[in-house]
């Protein structure tokens, strides 16, 4: 699961980063909390690392939708 935190971090910022931006507009750096001042400070997510985690993500999903086609408790 370590593993996939860089890539959930790239999906976030990629997918997070607008919403944060357009609900600060106006406000003054005293105003936002440490969550909205550390998203607005990351870097931009590059459309290949997006990608990337995209796919990492889908790979997640897959595979607990096998194991519990496999081992789900009836």
């Amino acid at each position: 699961m370590l593993a996939l935190a860089p890539a959930r971090n790239r999906l976030h910022v990629m997918e997070m980063k607008p919403a944060f931006e357009e609900a600060t507009r106006g406000r003054g750096e005293d105003e936002l909390y440490k969550i909205a001042k550390t998203m607005l400070a990351l870097p931009d997510t590059s459309m290949k690392d997006y990608i990337d985690a995209e796919q990492a993500a889908e790979r997640l999903r897959d595979g607990y939708a096998d194991y519990f086609s496999r081992y789900d408790a009836d």
